[in-house]
């Protein structure tokens, strides 16, 4: 193929007063190698431009879309809606990734039933998917800033709440939603049976980027690494995101690991598919939550004797910082 993407969000550790001790704990020499020859840039998005690229690539806002889909225009302003789980550390409230909930459409079902019903007449929840739903507003949202929750898994939610002219409506119906879902019986049953409270919902919205390629066939499989990299003849784009959450919640010990196998078994075999020519051009991308940072790389740049064999990691990690 002529051009393969691989979108690695969690690749950059978040935190940079830890490089020191990560830098002797870690050892990268594939991914040293990519990133010594090829070219590094900077680019303004986030893991969600790349989450939903194909739901963006409509043009309209993402919760525009989905109100479309399901052929919704009754309410003044739609915004993406998500159950979610807050927990305190310390003086901080973080949140936590849907999919921590495992929640069922039943469940789903039910807690959007007891938010409409709370809610009757002031605004309705509509069903997309288990861990997503779409929000109905009667109010306009002017120059209103939110953030995917994707991109902010274990950070305060504290510094990422909706802003803007509604942000005071925008945060009173968090709160009214939490103090709901921290009544419900189906909390207390959730609990019975070891699974995470849905305490807390995430109201959020997200305008198209044009994202620097085209996704093609794409594969967003991490359940095997060794699985995927025998599945690369038939994609063009992948998105591996074993090691974001581990970025995301400061797991140190769990990132280090993964950081080796995405080594091992994904930049070995970029390396070797570079080599023989099935691909020409490599960019990979490392979105955080501060922007997205690139690696575009060609066969030919491999041979460029010139440049570094390797790049350590901390230096990698410092560039992108």
């Amino acid at each position: 193929m002529s051009q393969f993407n691989l979108i690695l969000p969690g690749l950059i550790w978040p935190n940079a007063a830890d490089y020191e001790y990560l830098s002797s704990r870690i050892k990268l020499p594939q991914f040293s190698n990519l990133f010594a020859k090829g070219k590094l840039s900077r680019l303004e998005f986030n893991f969600s431009d790349f989450v939903y690229a194909e739901q963006l690539s409509s043009g309209l806002n993402l919760a525009d879309y989905y109100a479309h889909k399901l052929g919704l225009n009754a309410h003044v302003a739609y915004m993406l809606l998500e159950p979610t789980h807050l927990r305190l550390d310390r003086d901080r409230l973080l949140i936590s990734e849907p999919s921590l909930l495992q929640l069922n459409s039943a469940e789903a079902q039910q807690l959007i039933g007891e938010i409409n019903g709370y809610f009757s007449g002031e605004l309705e929840v509509f069903y997309i998917s288990d861990e997503l739903w779409l929000i109905g507003l009667n109010f306009a949202l002017d120059a209103v800033i939110s953030y995917p929750l994707i991109d902010i898994v274990g950070e305060n939610i504290d510094e990422f709440l909706p802003s803007g002219n509604e942000r005071l409506r925008l945060h009173k119906l968090i709160n009214e939603m939490q103090m709901l879902l921290f009544n419900l019986p189906l909390n207390k049953l959730r609990e019975d049976e070891g699974l995470l409270s849905i305490n807390s919902v995430w109201i959020w919205d997200k305008s198209p980027a044009k994202l620097a390629f085209e996704f093609g066939e794409r594969l967003a499989n991490n359940s095997s690494l060794s699985a995927l990299t025998d599945d690369f003849a038939a994609v063009t784009s992948l998105i591996v995101d074993k090691a974001y959450y581990p970025a995301c919640y400061r797991d140190s010990f769990s990132w280090l690991e993964v950081v080796a196998e995405l080594d091992d078994l994904l930049a070995t075999k970029l390396l070797s598919l570079l080599r023989s020519r099935e691909i020409q051009r490599l960019n990979i991308y490392a979105p955080t939550l501060t922007g997205c940072h690139c690696l575009q790389l060609s066969r030919l740049d491999l041979w460029k004797f010139w440049r570094k064999n390797t790049l350590p990691w901390h230096k990698l990690a410092e560039e992108f910082s």
